[in-house]
Protein backbone atom coordinates (compact mmCIF):
# COMPACT_ATOMS: atom_id res chain seq x y z
CA UNK A 1 0.00 0.00 0.00
CA UNK A 2 1.13 3.61 -0.40
CA UNK A 3 2.79 4.95 2.81
CA UNK A 4 1.59 7.55 5.51
CA UNK A 5 4.10 10.17 5.45
CA UNK A 6 4.90 13.33 7.04
CA UNK A 7 5.87 16.49 4.30
CA UNK A 8 9.26 17.92 5.80
CA UNK A 9 10.16 21.23 4.03
CA UNK A 10 13.50 20.96 3.35
CA UNK A 11 14.24 23.60 0.81
CA UNK A 12 12.19 26.21 3.56
CA UNK A 13 14.40 24.60 6.78
CA UNK A 14 17.90 25.31 4.16
CA UNK A 15 16.48 28.85 3.48
CA UNK A 16 15.92 29.73 7.43
CA UNK A 17 19.58 27.95 8.06
CA UNK A 18 21.36 30.21 5.52
CA UNK A 19 19.56 33.10 7.00
CA UNK A 20 20.15 32.41 10.18
CA UNK A 21 24.12 31.75 9.56
CA UNK A 22 24.43 34.93 7.30
CA UNK A 23 22.90 37.39 9.99
CA UNK A 24 25.16 35.18 12.58
CA UNK A 25 28.33 36.14 10.91
CA UNK A 26 27.47 39.24 9.91
CA UNK A 27 26.54 40.33 13.67
CA UNK A 28 28.24 37.66 15.97
CA UNK A 29 25.54 38.94 18.98
CA UNK A 30 22.78 37.97 15.96
CA UNK A 31 19.96 36.57 18.73
CA UNK A 32 18.97 32.88 18.36
CA UNK A 33 15.72 32.31 16.93
CA UNK A 34 13.91 29.03 17.11
CA UNK A 35 11.36 28.86 13.90
CA UNK A 36 9.06 26.00 13.70
CA UNK A 37 7.52 25.03 10.20
CA UNK A 38 4.74 23.27 9.21
CA UNK A 39 5.43 19.09 8.28
CA UNK A 40 1.79 18.09 6.86
CA UNK A 41 1.05 14.34 7.68
CA UNK A 42 -0.11 13.22 3.81
CA UNK A 43 -2.39 10.05 5.30
CA UNK A 44 -2.29 7.03 2.54
CA UNK A 45 -3.37 3.55 2.61
CA UNK A 46 -0.69 2.23 5.13
CA UNK A 47 -2.89 3.55 7.76
CA UNK A 48 -6.25 3.61 9.12
CA UNK A 49 -8.79 3.29 12.44
CA UNK A 50 -7.75 1.52 15.36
Amino acid sequence: PALTTVEAPVIESGRQAITMLLNRMADGNADVKRITLPCPLIIRESSGTI
